[in-house]
């Protein structure tokens, strides 16, 4: 919801209600698991745009819907989605959601919590800081080093990538 990013009461209400909603989406997962009918988009495109606050994916298939059912499912160890989980929607052009614009500032991290938390996406280790994620993205997946520095500009924790 771009059209009130520069409203921090009305950002503070959407993020806590969202915030509550995923609390009873984990709790109803740990209970029954998800609901079938409800799935996860993958969203490839042709060309990916920069999202409004400037992070620069690389990868040509994202989740565009059900990052939170994604996460839960990775949680409880599942690597493969079946089929029935997920569905296509094929973009010649995509521009990625930015629902974590607002996030780090709320969540008040701290440089370390926030880099351990960075890592979980580009790798099976923790990094505590920028310098040390960034040399390992730069030895592993140099092709993502750009898509990491933008979203560590755009979530603007306090520190810069070397």
């Amino acid at each position: 919801m771009p059209e009130f990013l520069d409203d921090a009461v009305e950002v503070r209400r959407a993020f806590t209600g969202r915030v509550a909603r995923s609390l009873k989406l984990f709790a109803r997962y740990g209970e029954r698991g998800l609901a079938p009918r409800v799935g996860i988009a993958l969203d490839p495109g042709a060309e990916i745009h920069s999202t409004a606050s400037g992070e620069r994916p690389t990868q040509r298939l994202l989740a565009g819907d059900g990052c939170h059912r994604l996460a839960l499912k990775l949680r409880a160890g599942q690597e493969i989605l079946a089929p029935n989980i997920y569905r296509g929607r094929i973009f010649r052009s995509y521009t990625p959601r930015d629902v974590s614009r607002a996030l780090p500032p709320e969540l008040d991290l701290s440089p370390n919590e926030y880099f351990s938390f960075l890592s979980l996406a580009y790798s099976d280790r923790e990094f505590l800081n920028a310098a040390s994620l960034h040399a390992y993205i730069e030895r592993t997946h140099p092709d993502r080093l750009d898509e990491v520095e933008s979203i560590i500009a755009a979530d603007a924790v306090g520190v810069t990538a070397p």
